[in-house]
């Protein structure tokens, strides 16, 4: 299934037999991921640390980023697509359109059973709602900022799951020691 778009093929169209592709020593327990590129833009220089440290949590069949690609060099949307990344473009610079946008798309995939694990990956407060929604409905949220840019409501929420993207390698090279 090719997701370019975000409005044209919407992620409750995955199946839990599209998912058994995915699957590993998880089991169905399948993860999410959603970017906020305008928030976390860092994302591009930390790719290969945040797909390592991801896919601790168990397979993940939907890495979505969101920003106003048509606007960026076409050579960081190009460099996330070849690592497994679905590019979202929300083609305006209106205030929130983008939280809008991924927060629609993220609570659609929230009601979806095979999906565990919710990695949100920005640290606006803006997602803090979405957050509270995603834990009342039994998923796991795990929170990716900037150092020093998460916010308080974000870091109350899920006080365990929230880790700084400039620190992934080092925090997953720790619990590789520890395992």
């Amino acid at each position: 299934m090719d997701i370019t778009v975000g409005l044209l093929i919407e992620p409750v169209e995955l199946s839990e037999l599209q998912m058994s592709k995915k699957q590993n020593r998880h089991g169905s327990q399948a993860v999410a991921v959603f970017a906020d590129c305008q928030n976390v833009g860092s994302l591009f220089n930390h790719r290969q640390s945040v797909l390592a440290f991801i896919e601790q949590f168990g397979p993940v069949p939907l890495l979505w980023a969101y920003d106003y690609w048509r606007k960026m060099k076409p050579r960081r949307e190009i460099q996330l697509q070849s690592d497994g990344w679905q590019t979202i473009d929300v083609p305006t610079q209106t205030k929130n359109a983008l939280d809008e946008q991924l927060i629609r798309d993220c609570r659609r995939l929230g009601e979806q059973p095979f999906v565990k694990v919710v990695v949100l990956i920005s640290g606006d407060k803006d997602f803090a709602s979405l957050a509270k929604w995603l834990i009342s409905q039994n998923k796991r949220v795990i929170i990716i900022g900037r150092r020093r840019h998460v916010s308080r409501k974000l870091k109350t929420l899920v006080p365990n799951d929230v880790y700084e993207i400039e620190d992934l390698q080092r925090v997953l090279k720790h619990k590789l020691k520890a395992a």
